[in-house]
């Protein structure tokens, strides 16, 4: 069994362990350009993989035969401009002139997520292709005090995705 000399050791020797709160997230669309915007805050989609019984000599052994991805969510800061630019490309990339809503290769985006480490170095980049906006969430507005910066969260479904 390896001592945890050897295991510091490994972790040295790579790029360390990764915190969740060093990344940059673009938002893609070949007709309308990119938005890349600082979020606080990314949910990464789980994967779930489905599985058959296949007989193999008399036995029966699962194996993983699909994949599915859940939903991307991208949490901001409302700072006005931020929350404007975030409702301007989704509508340009949604609601389309020619019809009400666009049609599937129009409005699939890719959304990237770069992971840094803490010398800012590029550690991991995730890319998530032919993702589908499906909600922008509430923002509450209260007549009070208060001391809490608004934040909205928007949801996407993912078809696929690669890292590198």
């Amino acid at each position: 069994m390896p001592s945890i000399e050897h295991f510091k050791s490994a972790v040295a020797n790579t790029t360390g362990f990764l915190t969740g709160n060093r990344y940059k997230v673009t938002l893609s669309k070949l007709n309308s350009g990119n938005l890349s915007l600082f979020c606080n805050k990314v949910d990464l989609p789980s994967i779930d993989y489905t599985q058959v019984d296949l007989d193999i000599g008399g036995k029966l052994v699962h194996v993983p035969s699909k994949y599915a991805l859940g939903d991307i969510q991208l949490t901001f800061y409302n700072t006005g401009p931020e929350l404007l630019s975030i409702y301007n490309f989704c509508n340009a990339n949604v609601y389309l002139p020619n019809h009400a809503i666009g049609y599937y290769d129009d409005i699939a985006m890719d959304i990237q997520v770069v992971e840094y480490n803490t010398a800012d170095t590029v550690i991991l980049t995730r890319k998530f292709r032919s993702c589908i906006l499906k909600s922008v969430s509430t923002i509450s507005l209260a007549y009070a005090e208060s001391t809490e910066v608004q934040q909205f969260t928007i949801s996407f479904s993912c078809g696929s995705y690669l890292m590198n």
